[in-house]
Parts: C-alpha cells; sequence; structure tokens
C-alpha cells in the first residue's frame, strides 16, 4: 500500500551529515530559513524514519507522519492569503518540539528548539524488527554469546567463560551473581565497578571478595527476543544443586531474579500446575488498549501465542527443576525493576528507544545504536508492538509474568528482597525537560525515565520483614 508523502520546510544542508550505525541520512533540513530569507522544501513519505537533533542535545527518532501529527506546524497561510490545508499536503514546518495540543504551561516547558532533523530511508521488508532484535542483542553482547560466566573481582573486567559440564561447587560458600538489564549486558550494567578510575568500586570489590572469592558470576542473556522466565531457567539450569545465591539485578534482570525467586515459594508445583499455567498464558491481559495498543494481527497474535507457549513449558521445566535443586536465595538486591511492569511497553518503542539512547549515551560516551541501527530504524518504521518481542511483552502491565509474579496470592517467597526504587528529581536544565517529556508521553507518576517508580516494589509477597525498600 503506498505511503502518504509529506513536504517538510526548511533549510537544505549540503552536508547530509554523518553517517550513524552505517547509515547516512538521505537528506537533512536545518529548521528556519536562510540568511536571504529563502527556503527548500523536501518531499518524503509518512513513514520515513527522521531523527529529530534537540538544542539540549536529546534526540528523537520517529517516523514523519508521527511527528508532523504530533509537533508539526503547518504554514500559516498560502501566497493569495487563503488559508493552509491542514493535511499531508501541507508544507509542514518543524522549528520546536512542541506538542500541537499542550496547554500554554506545556508548551512553555516543552518547547524544545530543534537544531536538524535528519532523515532515513530503510527498507525492512527482509529485515523485520523481531529478527533484527537478535542480531541487535548479538552486538550488545559482543564476544560474550549467552551463557554464564565467572567475573574476577582482583582484576580488570572480563568475563570467563564456564563450561556446560563445569562442576560448582555448591559447600564452599554463597555464589554471587549478577543479573544485567534491558538493550544491555553485565559490562554495560556493571562495568563501572571495574573502572580503575573508580576509587570507589575499587573498595566495593575489595570488600566483595572477602566473602565471596572466586564465587562471583555474571548471566549474559537476551532480552528482547527471549522473556525473563527463558533467562531464569537458563540460569537455574548453570546453578549447582543446594547453592545459596545471592543476586544483584539491574532494571529487566530483577524480573528474571524474581522468577528465580519461586524457589523459595511452598508448594511450588501444586500452585503452579499445568492447568494453573494454561490459564495464566491463555490469553493477553495486557493494558492494550489503555496503552492504545490496537488488536495484534493474525500473523502477531499467532507469534505471541508461541512464545506464550514457549514460557509455559519453560516455567513447567523450571518449576521441576527448582523442586530437584534445591537453590536457596539468601540475599537479593534489586535495582529499579520493572516488577508491575512499565509504561515503557506504550506502543511508541521509537520514544522509549529514544530515551533509552540518550541514558546510555550520558553513561558511557557512545549511544545505544552507535554500532547498528538496524534495529531501531525497523522498530521506528514498522511501529513495532512490543507485544511481538517477548523481552518486552513481559514487562508491560498485566503481561502473563507480572501476574503471575503479583496477582498470585499463593505464591508467598521467602527469598530475601532488597528493594532499591528511584526516581527523576525535577529541576533545571536537560534533566528537567527530559524528566517533562517522558511524563508527557509514558509516565502519569514517579519514574526513573526508564521504569514507574511505583512498580519498582512489586513482585512476589515476601513475608513480614522479608524485604527493604530504599528510594534514592
Amino acid at each position: 500500500m503506498s505511503q502518504p508523502t509529506y513536504r517538510i520546510r526548511g533549510v537544505r544542508s549540503e552536508s547530509r551529515g554523518k553517517a550513524i550505525g552505517g547509515h547516512s541520512p538521505i537528506h537533512r533540513l536545518i529548521p528556519g530559513s536562510a540568511r536571504d530569507g529563502a527556503t527548500d522544501e523536501i518531499e518524503v513519505a509518512g513513514n520515513t524514519v527522521v531523527r529529530v537533533e534537540l538544542d539540549n542535545g536529546f534526540v528523537l527518532w520517529s517516523r514523519v507522519d508521527n511527528l508532523t501529527r504530533e509537533y508539526g506546524t503547518p504554514p500559516a497561510g498560502r501566497r493569495d492569503g487563503a488559508p493552509a490545508a491542514v493535511d499531508a499536503g501541507a508544507a509542514w514546518e518543524f522549528s520546536r518540539l512542541t506538542p500541537q495540543r499542550a496547554s500554554s504551561s506545556e508548551r512553555g516547558m516543552a518547547g524544545l528548539a530543534i537544531r536538524v532533523l535528519d532523515f532515513f530511508g530503510v527498507d525492512v521488508v527482509q529485515k523485520p524488527a523481531r529478527a533484527l532484535g537478535i542480531h541487535f542483542e548479538e552486538k550488545l553482547l559482543g564476544d560474550h554469546p549467552p551463557s554464564f560466566y565467572r567475573l574476577d573481582l582482583a582484576a580488570a573486567f572480563r568475563l570467563h567463560a564456564v563450561p556446560d559440564d563445569a562442576a560448582l561447587a555448591a559447600d564452599q560458600g554463597p555464589l554471587l551473581v549478577f543479573v544485567h538489564g534491558t538493550a544491555s549486558s553485565t559490562d554495560g550494567s556493571f562495568g563501572k565497578l571495574w573502572d580503575p578510575a573508580n576509587a570507589e568500586g575499587a573498595r566495593l570489590r575489595e570488600a566483595l571478595a572477602a566473602t565471596y572469592g572466586e564465587r562471583v558470576f555474571a548471566l549474559e542473556h537476551r532480552t528482547l527476543s527471549e522473556s525473563p522466565i527463558a533467562n531464569a531457567l537458563a540460569l537455574a539450569k548453570r546453578l549447582p544443586a543446594g547453592a545459596e545465591v545471592h543476586l544483584v539485578s539491574h532494571s529487566r534482570g530483577g524480573l528474571v531474579g524474581e522468577v528465580l525467586a519461586l524457589s523459595g515459594c511452598a508448594r511450588l508445583a501444586e500452585v503452579l500446575s499445568a492447568e494453573r499455567l494454561q490459564t495464566l498464558f491463555a490469553a493477553d491481559r495486557t493494558l492494550a488498549p489503555q496503552l492504545g495498543l490496537s488488536p495484534l494481527a493474525d500473523a502477531d497474535m499467532k507469534e505471541r501465542d508461541a512464545a506464550y507457549a514457549a514460557d509455559r513449558q519453560r516455567l513447567g521445566e523450571l518449576v521441576a527443576l527448582l523442586g530437584e535443586k534445591k537453590l536457596r536465595v539468601a540475599r537479593f538486591v534489586r535495582v529499579a525493576c520493572p516488577a508491575r511492569g512499565t509504561t515503557l511497553a506504550s506502543g511508541r518503542l521509537d520514544r522509549w528507544l529514544s530515551v533509552l539512547d540518550y541514558l546510555v549515551d550520558a553513561a558511557t560516551g557512545h549511544g545505544l545504536f552507535g554500532g547498528g541501527l538496524d534495529f531501531l530504524l525497523a522498530v521506528v518504521k514498522e511501529r513495532t508492538d512490543p507485544r511481538t518481542l517477548p523481552g518486552l511483552e513481559a514487562m508491560m502491565p498485566g503481561s502473563a509474568l507480572t501476574r503471575l509474579l503479583n496477582a498470585t496470592p499463593e505464591l508467598v517467597s521467602d527469598a530475601d528482597l532488597s528493594i532499591i526504587a528511584g526516581d527523576i528529581e525535577a529541576g533545571d536544565g536537560l534533566w528537567n525537560t527530559l524528566k517533562v517529556l517522558a511524563s508527557d508521553w509514558f509516565y502519569r507518576n514517579d519514574h526513573d525515565l526508564v521504569v514507574d517508580t511505583g512498580s519498582m516494589s512489586g513482585g512476589l509477597p515476601r513475608p513480614a520483614n522479608g524485604a527493604r525498600l530504599r528510594k534514592d
């Protein structure tokens, strides 16, 4: 089906801008008029991907039709004085990122000046977002494919492969396991602990070494194409029977830890019977309508159902394995976990990935997609539904996993839990601007730009005094 085209007005730049992740923009526009008052127009399809760079450094990735509908300003009138048609045939202008339907106060807070607009052409017919997500995960994990690795607290950061047939001792003391977050890796989530310039990190590693010695591990895992249930099963398979496990998780990694914490639930196999699992994974009960998501297409529904069937099978396997191995989660530090789901899964993954890309850049000095932009371009162009990516679907409010962890009263875990939750404070400058944008896009309550703060205290119920909460 042919796409409507949009005429965008600005000053065409002779330099199209540097390539990003192997892709060069097909057009570059500078908002406003040239010094002589002249303007240019380009014509692009509605599903063209546009990179919007703001004066404060934030970058928003969107589709031309989405951007035009939400932020575009049509010309006030034609040369003959007649009003301009407010439709795709008008020559739209972009000078500030100001929502068209915002109140006057909101417009003042979110009226962000645009520095440049880059337009990217991409053909995703042969490379849909689901397939590219796996390739993107491989780039994130680099030379360390999904597996179980050992970490050395006394040396520079390095992941040491633990052979599948390696016999890990369960009677030498607790095992410390790091579990990273969404679209990340162990290095991305915890590597700063090994930074030579981080004196506090060196002190903490020395303190940890006194307790754990060489019993420090990490789970490298897929966070988009696999669910936390699949990740937890992979981890449980590598842990020795009878092990005392101490977990440190970041973001979505906390969901993996919560699934492993099922080991601390009494009558687990009885509660999570085959019939109960069938009911739990029988239908889409996410808050899709409230999040603005349309019903899934038939093909997507079949894939989602297949993913649910796989999770049902894996969860049954995990329940049996936990019964055999008698693992004990004795310490669990869970940082910023979307335990009740998070409204990032609002159907606008373009916005969420834009925020995540900026945060990674702020933390590491290089953006999330610097090594490959294909996945982001496909997500934006396809308007990818989060329910079609198992790792993200699990984080949607009302998903089968969030119902399992929060709405199964018979499951009370004796697994220890220390929750570190947080929200970004309103203040001056860029971070306040991002908080305002994120509140407009995703959230209505406190958040840390990625996860709703209230969600961080969810998860399996614990007995009295079985959990602690620190809000940062």
